[in-house]
């Protein structure tokens, strides 16, 4: 595995590195509702080459409320599959059958099905750090979210918002291309956090 020390943020299931799609050890734990440390044993674990794991497993580290270099895996698709193929986990056979009939889905869309299968309550959720930097996102726990958040950026959020909604998925790509335009990158925007309250709150 590569090693290379991470002080960016991560911000979503799914990213893009080098134009290339990946997800990481941290998002895979909170989908799943496993320990950490255990999604990167059971990745240890598997059999697969040396070049692959090269190739689509990226050590990096983050730093922990502790101020401790904790490590973590950035995944690719192919990375993300194998996982899917090689670990003994029956609440994955949704994700696994997905994938077998939708062989060129994206990794989020993959993670969306074991999430929507077990129809867990997802919020769509509204963060400011800075004045006008604000970010649109949704997750199953946003408490546990945030902490991650917070623990991989080093951000201090002032202020949240979140709902619960059954169409969440759909409410945040509705906001994120309303406010294309301020765009910032991944799920960050340059507006008021007041202003992403409201538009948020209009389409209930």
């Amino acid at each position: 595995m590569q090693n290379n020390e991470n002080s960016g943020e991560i911000t979503t299931l799914v990213v893009f590195q080098h134009g290339k799609a990946v997800t990481s050890s941290l998002q895979v734990a909170e989908v799943f509702k496993k320990r950490h440390d255990h999604i990167l044993r059971d990745i240890e674990k598997m059999k697969c080459t040396q070049q692959f794991r090269v190739n689509n497993y990226s050590l990096k580290t983050y730093k922990s409320l502790q101020n401790k270099e904790m490590p973590f895996l950035e995944i690719t698709k192919e990375g993300f599959v194998m996982y899917l193929l090689c670990v003994s986990d029956n609440n994955l056979q949704n994700m696994r059958e997905f994938f077998a009939q939708n062989t060129e889905a994206s990794v989020d869309e993959i993670l969306s099905v074991g999430i929507l299968e077990e129809e867990k309550q997802i919020s769509v959720y509204l963060i400011e750090v800075a004045e006008n930097h604000v970010k649109i996102g949704i997750s199953e726990n946003v408490a546990q979210r945030l902490k991650t958040l917070e623990n991989t950026s080093g951000h201090t959020i002032l202020r949240k918002y979140f709902i619960t909604h059954k169409d969440a998925f759909k409410i945040e790509n509705y906001l994120h291309k309303f406010f294309a335009k301020n765009k910032i990158k991944g799920e960050w925007f340059n507006i008021p956090f007041e202003l992403a309250k409201e538009a948020l709150e209009n389409i209930l």
